[in-house]
Order: C-alpha cells, then structure tokens, then sequence
C-alpha cells in the first residue's frame, strides 16, 4: 500500500512539473459533400504572394472534417482554404480568433455556400461578400442587357437608363463597403475593403464630359485621392493581397 502511495505521489509530481502544451491555433473546415476532394489546403498572404501552410487529407473515418492546428499564433491577415479540386480559394480573415469553424456544403458549391459559425471578423465580413456578390450579379445582367439594347436602339435615353442603373448598383457596394469601416472601426476585414474603396467624387466632378469622353479633371482626381482610404499605418494589411492588388490598379490609371 505504502509503495503504491509513493508511486502516486511520484506520478502527481511529474504531472504538476512536464510543461502544459496547448494548440495556439484550430482552424476547422467541414465539407458535407466532399465527393472527389482527397486534399485540403491552409494558406495565407504575404504581399502578392499567396503561400501554404499546411495541408490535410480527407480521412475515410470522417469525410465531413479537415483540422489545421498548430502551436504557434498566426500573424492576423487574410488566410484561405483550396483543395485538390479547385484553384478557387475560399477567403477568410484571421485577427486574434484562434478557434473558428468554417462549412461548405459539397466540392460543386466549393465557394458559393462557404460560411462560418460564428466569428467576430468573419461573420460580417460574408455578410459583405453575400451583399456584394447580390450586387455583382445584378451588375453582369444590365451589362448584358445594356449590350442587347445598344443592339436594338439607338434612343441615348434608354441606354442611359440602364447605365444609370448598373452604376447606382456599382454606388451601392461602394457605401455599404464604407459603412463597414464605420460599423467596425477596428476589425481588419473592414480595413480590407474599405482599402479598396474609390474616393468619393465632388458632385462638381462628373466621370464623363457632355461630349460623352473621359473628363480629364475626374481622373486627376482619382489619381490623387487613389490611396485616401487605405491606412497605411495597419501593418496588417501586408498580410493580404490589398498592397499589391491595389498598386496595380494605381499604375493603370
């Protein structure tokens, strides 16, 4: 008995003095349908680089659940999945949350349905996506239309219609994208798009002279209020595509 109370206490001393290791990260994806998909991959951004940072196999035990974990927090930044399927990635943001799970419900919907339980950057964040993506939708169906109805009149009134409504859609993403930074002040994700937000033009500057041409004092002032929204005080953003994507838009204009 007496050995046995020693050989407890020996084993209650080793347990108080090994180190506590515990994962300082868990990023969990769950693929209802998974069909084809054998591999998934965890990456994130450097500047113009995207770069993996690990990657799981679908087990035959559960088919539904990939885990990426790892000792080490991650820098906050805009971090992604893709898999041996699709180039597509599915984009997420990472900024002091340690533990988020993110679903999507087969390989064909690999993008379109992705979502996530709960998550202080994340949840708005596709929330915006959703909206946007609502937005774009309805853009590419006028820029259709606009191209049928060039084809079919030659009346400016009608087609200025319909130019009208695709750039009201196009002001509307805009100031729900502004409205973000607003809402969340400190949240990266907000940075993010609003980062890549044009300025707000002067009711005096219009895009287009009466002649229809380009109005020279619209693009100076485009040029010269191209960076107004982008803090460039947010190291973080160095951890997403925005820098790089953004500089190349700036050498277009």
């Amino acid at each position: 008995m007496k050995s046995q109370f020693l050989w407890l206490a020996w084993l209650l001393l080793l347990a108080t003095a090994m180190p506590v290791f515990s994962q300082k990260y868990e990023y969990q994806l769950r693929i209802d349908a998974p069909g084809a998909i054998r591999m998934v991959y965890f990456g994130g951004w450097y500047g113009e680089k995207a770069y993996i940072i690990d990657s799981a196999a679908i087990q035959p035990v559960d088919k539904k659940n990939v885990v990426f974990a790892g000792e080490k927090n991650l820098p906050a930044g805009q971090y992604f999945f893709t898999s041996n399927l699709s180039t597509v990635t599915l984009d997420f943001i990472i900024n002091g949350e340690n533990k988020i799970q993110f679903f999507t419900p087969s390989a064909t919907a690999w993008a379109d349905s992705f979502q996530v339980v709960k998550s202080k950057e994340n949840t708005p964040y596709f929330l915006w996506k959703s909206f946007k993506k609502e937005k774009e939708d309805r853009i590419s169906t006028a820029y259709t239309m606009l191209d049928m109805l060039k084809k079919a009149t030659k009346d400016r009134k009608v087609l200025e219609e319909k130019s009208r409504e695709i750039r009201a859609l196009r002001e509307s993403i805009d100031s729900f994208s502004r409205v973000q930074k607003v809402k969340y002040p400190d949240l990266l994700f907000a940075k993010i798009i609003s980062a890549e937000t044009p300025p707000v033009f002067p009711a005096s500057i219009s895009a287009v002279n009466k002649d229809g041409q380009v109005n020279p004092a619209y693009m100076q002032y485009f040029r010269s209020h191209f960076w107004d929204a982008y803090d460039f005080s947010d190291e973080r953003l160095l951890n997403t595509p925005v820098p790089a994507r953004r500089a190349d838009d700036f050498m277009q204009l």
